[in-house]
């Protein structure tokens, strides 16, 4: 994660604290075994690039979070799904068991099991795809037919069976 701020306590250099992406660390410097404890246990914190909700369940969320990767929820704390930096996520609103996650350069993965195992179905390379996309490279799904997505790069690249096992 990017690190952000080192600042050492007002009362005493024995301790650093540590403020990065994936929270605020506390280190003891005062000798030879320098300890850090995370002092931000509980708090979600991240710069959220993206979220995707459910169209037809209100607590079901997918989120895309810099250097975090995307997480989601479904009135339970949220869970870790996908690594790099997190990107535009979505979810199907036909079907809610099937998810989109993305990472950097337009790394675009799908789950078709409701969020527990995600795979990689645009990239560099992937299904045809020969191109690279921005660092937020943007996805959508059609409004009127959840198979189709379009998925921005240099070109914009359709695909019309999107939410088969497949595309």
């Amino acid at each position: 994660a990017d690190q952000h701020v080192f600042e050492f306590s007002p009362h005493t250099d024995d301790y650093l604290f540590i403020g990065n992406d994936g929270g605020v660390y506390k280190m003891w410097v005062g000798g030879g075994n320098h300890n850090v404890t995370t002092i931000s246990d509980g708090l979600m914190i991240s710069e959220v690039y993206r979220l995707g909700t459910s169209a037809t369940n209100p607590d079901l969320m997918i989120c895309g979070m810099q250097d975090c990767g995307s997480y989601i929820s479904s009135s339970t704390p949220w869970i870790h799904r996908v690594g790099g930096d997190g990107m535009n996520c979505e979810i199907d609103y036909s079907n809610p068991s099937i998810m989109y996650a993305s990472s950097q350069n337009g790394n675009i993965s799908r789950s078709m099991d409701g969020g527990n195992s995600f795979h990689g179905i645009a990239a560099d390379g992937v299904n045809g795809i020969d191109q690279s996309g921005d660092w937020l490279s943007a996805f959508v799904l059609d409004q009127f037919n959840a198979n189709i997505m379009f998925a921005g790069f240099k070109d914009v690249w359709r695909s019309t069976n999107v939410n088969t096992t497949n595309p």
